[in-house]
């Protein structure tokens, strides 16, 4: 009896947990993708004598902003 308590528990936690982290996934994906579109938004802001301040290309604008968000969320701000 104790087994088939075990099998039952499993066979219904497993799709859940699963689910789960399907979500976790997409959550973080759409947290990564609105990142990108902030940063994007905002260096595409600057006017070309300010991004060259900084020196950033306009052309470079979406790779920068893609890199950052996929950054190492403890290393923002220092690298």
């Amino acid at each position: 009896m104790t087994q088939l308590v075990i099998e039952v528990s499993n066979f219904l936690t497993k799709p859940i947990e699963g689910f789960l982290d399907l979500l976790k996934t997409w959550h973080a994906a759409y947290r990564r993708h609105k990142q990108y579109k902030e940063i994007l938004n905002e260096l595409s802001k600057l006017t070309d004598a300010e991004l060259q301040d900084i020196g950033i290309a306009r052309g470079d604008i979406r790779s920068i902003a893609r890199n950052d968000a996929d950054m190492n969320p403890n290393l923002r701000g220092w690298v």
